[in-house]
């Protein structure tokens, strides 16, 4: 007992006290916020990916620039094509891509998503409710794109207000999207006078909070940003390989007489939940394999079909098993199968079904604060054995 009070008194320390309560204002911050924290979060998700993703496109051109220009056009070239430029151009790149997704795929998918409940009756109520986020979305967008239609014809800036109407009014789900969208384009861009505002934390008498939040901002980067980057790669490739993987069964099939369809059914509803199911350690893999293995048995080929998709599941789950993993996620994280299940079971008691995507990430953040606190511990033991 004696050892233990010498422990804690080894702790009170003024560093300590520093950090708690460094730690007790976040975690009343964050309880205050706690209706925005899916907005925040997306907000964080979608400056991580852009900006990180931006400072790459920057280092590759100019690169290119060094190689082909020198003295004045390179520094012209380089200047021209500025990080800001960058991130300009990628945000309307994916602008122009999601009204692409909005005006072509969603139609598609819709489509496919009306008919599947008769084949897969056990998904009716996880479709319909997707069906139902999918009209929402593209009723929106086909009111805020005739009235942008209508100011552009007219120059009527009165037709701008159906807009905010059309945006107030939306889903939640949309909105908290489309906010998250602005906010994080308004934290890169302003990222400078950011860093330089939060430096005056650094040189006031509340220095030690600058220090505590930069090392958990770090910790959230590492946990969140890196881990689900790399989800979101490996969700992106088994996609790939599933969509090419399936179309080609059902040409085999196809020619051998055995299907009447040679391109395989719902492809588009396949490749979405394959890509969002990715994001779900292992679990993932068996969710989005049952409705592939049902529709292959209907549509495809029967049981030899059913067996074509397995072994093409058991190649892609291989390839991710020892290539894609080793390579992407084990310089994060690497976690045995069945800490992985309870991590996932526990999370998603707690968040629901975002809890199963982020459970992983936030289980590595845990650990990185319980990281600090062991160091901490150890400290106090050696300066008591002084």
């Amino acid at each position: 007992m004696s050892k233990l009070r010498k422990i804690f008194n080894a702790l009170l320390t003024e560093s300590f006290f520093k950090r708690l309560v460094s730690y007790g204002i976040l975690i009343i911050f964050l309880y205050l916020i706690k209706d925005f924290f899916g907005l925040f979060f997306l907000t964080f998700i979608f400056s991580y990916i852009f900006l990180s993703f931006g400072v790459f496109i920057k280092k590759k051109i100019h690169i290119f620039i060094n190689k082909f220009f020198s003295g004045t056009k390179s520094n012209f070239f380089r200047k021209l094509i500025s990080l800001n430029f960058i991130i300009i151009t990628e945000y309307l790149l994916f602008i122009g891509f999601i009204i692409l997704i909005l005006s072509t795929v969603i139609p598609s998918l819709l489509s496919e998503l009306y008919s599947l409940p008769k084949n897969i009756p056990f998904l009716q109520d996880e479709i319909e409710l997707v069906i139902v986020l999918l009209e929402e979305i593209k009723n929106d967008y086909s009111v805020i794109g005739g009235t942008l239609t209508n100011f552009i014809d007219s120059k009527d800036f009165s037709v701008v207000k159906n807009i905010y109407v059309t945006i107030k009014n939306a889903g939640f789900l949309f909105m908290q999207f489309l906010l998250s969208l602005i906010l994080s384009f308004i934290f890169i861009i302003d990222r400078k006078k950011l860093h330089k505002y939060l430096l005056k934390l650094k040189k006031s008498n509340f220095r030690f909070m600058y220090n505590d939040y930069k090392s958990i901002l770090k910790k959230v980067v590492k946990s969140f940003g890196l881990i689900l980057e790399a989800q979101a790669l490996i969700a992106l490739v088994n996609t790939t390989l599933t969509i090419i993987g399936l179309y080609i069964i059902a040409s085999i099939f196809f020619y051998l007489g055995i299907s009447q369809t040679l391109f395989f059914p719902y492809i588009l509803t396949i490749g979405l939940f394959v890509f969002i199911l990715g994001f779900i350690p292992i679990l993932g893999t068996i969710l989005s394999s049952i409705p592939i293995l049902i529709i292959g048995y209907n549509f495809v080929g029967g049981i030899p079909a059913v067996l074509a998709i397995l072994g093409l599941i058991a190649f892609i789950h291989s390839i991710e098993a020892y290539y894609l993993n080793p390579k992407i996620v084990s310089n994060y994280i690497e976690l045995p199968m069945s800490l992985t299940f309870i991590i996932l079971i526990i999370s998603e008691h707690f968040f629901g079904l975002g809890g199963l995507l982020i459970g992983v990430s936030l289980f590595y953040f845990i650990a990185l604060l319980l990281k600090d606190f062991n160091n901490l511990l150890s400290k106090a033991k050696k300066d008591m054995g002084k």
